[in-house]
């Protein structure tokens, strides 16, 4: 058993069998998932200086995986294991500027880290430089480009860069539009385990792209992505239902659906969510709850959010039009009157809000 070798080697103080046991019961690989035990031997591992496992610590901290979610700690981690070369940590350094996990947000350093990952051949962070060409992160947006980037990951077995790819064809950027080779792509990270890559699929068969329209077979690539976490499949199987697209029309379960996708950081779940909060549809209504889902979507760049927060939010209940300037008078970006009266003053306090999460 792996475990028991591993053991054996880290008790003569082998810092490699250390990192290893941290990774099985992060993994739970032939143990149950430990996150606290993954993290007492990712620990000792370190102070021996194992750079896979000063990675490991990074991981735990970011996600909040048996620890406190603490974006500090994780890039303090992800550093010390970059200085040794560890390039994953690179790579998780660039997601980490990318993202403003604890940082402002900073596509060129989030840049300068994936190409310094993908300089030693990590093809996470060669997929990476892609996304930041698709979307013209820090870059001018360069289609062309991404597909480069993305074929050298994918020749490498990267899923996320097959899947990546599947985009690029499925939606015509920089290439002729063609939905089998977008099918092929999808496919080709499904076998590898890409929830993207499931939800992508789901897609082609909700719109009926290049297959024929399937419901049901929406449903099954939605469901197998949402089981690994996904939340824009979260988001999906809630408009399935709330629609009744292959499914009875039931609001209750588009709503589980939703705050699913909320929860997991899907900001069109957040909104979808906070629409049926809103109006009481599949429970009860909660005013407070909505407002702020609206407010924290269009805070996370949620465009529909956004707009609307700059409009007369008419077609929102008075309650939580009442409900967005409570919140704003809480943050301390309003100090005009509390009624459901969405005025100009209002929308300054939006704006000043959205500002000030940039």
């Amino acid at each position: 058993m792996a475990r028991v070798q591993y053991e054996k080697a880290a008790a003569a103080g082998n810092a490699a069998a250390m990192n290893s046991l941290g990774w099985l019961y992060q993994s739970g690989l032939g143990v149950s998932q430990d996150y606290a035990r993954a993290r007492e031997w990712y620990e000792k591992a370190a102070t021996a200086d194992n750079s896979a496992a000063m990675n490991g610590l990074g991981w735990l901290y970011q996600n909040g995986l048996g620890v406190s979610q603490d974006y500090a700690k994780a890039k303090e981690w992800f550093e010390k294991g970059a200085a040794t070369g560890n390039s994953a940590s690179m790579n998780n350094l660039g997601s980490i500027h990318l993202n403003g996990w604890g940082v402002p947000r900073d596509y060129s350093k989030a840049r300068e880290w994936f190409e310094k990952a993908a300089a030693t051949g990590n093809s996470a962070a060669v997929s990476n430089v892609g996304s930041l060409y698709q979307n013209g992160w820090g870059v001018p947006q360069d289609y062309a480009k991404a597909k480069e980037w993305f074929e050298k990951a994918a020749l490498a077995g990267n899923s996320a860069a097959m899947s990546n790819l599947g985009s690029l064809y499925q939606f015509g950027w920089g290439v002729p539009q063609d939905y089998a080779k977008a099918k092929e792509w999808f496919e080709k990270a499904v076998a590898l385990g890409n929830s993207a890559a499931m939800s992508n699929l789901g897609w082609l068969y909700q719109n009926g792209w290049g297959v024929p329209q399937d419901y049901a077979k929406a449903r099954e690539w939605y469901e197998k992505a949402a089981a690994m976490g996904l939340g824009f499949s979260m988001d999906a199987l809630g408009v399935l239902y709330v629609n009744g697209w292959g499914v009875a029309q039931n609001d209750a379960k588009a709503r589980e659906w939703f705050e699913k996708a909320a929860a997991a950081g899907n900001t069109d779940g957040m909104q979808h969510f906070a629409s049926l909060l809103d109006a009481g549809k599949g429970g009860p209504s909660d005013s407070p709850r909505a407002a702020g889902l609206l407010l924290q979507s269009a805070k996370l760049g949620h465009k529909w959010s956004v707009t609307v927060l700059g409009g007369p939010l008419t077609f929102l209940t008075p309650a939580t039009r009442i409900e967005l300037k409570r919140e704003l008078a809480r943050l301390g970006h309003y100090s005009g009157t509390i009624d459901d009266v969405w005025d100009e003053t209002a929308r300054a306090a939006a704006t000043a809000y959205l500002d000030a999460s940039q």
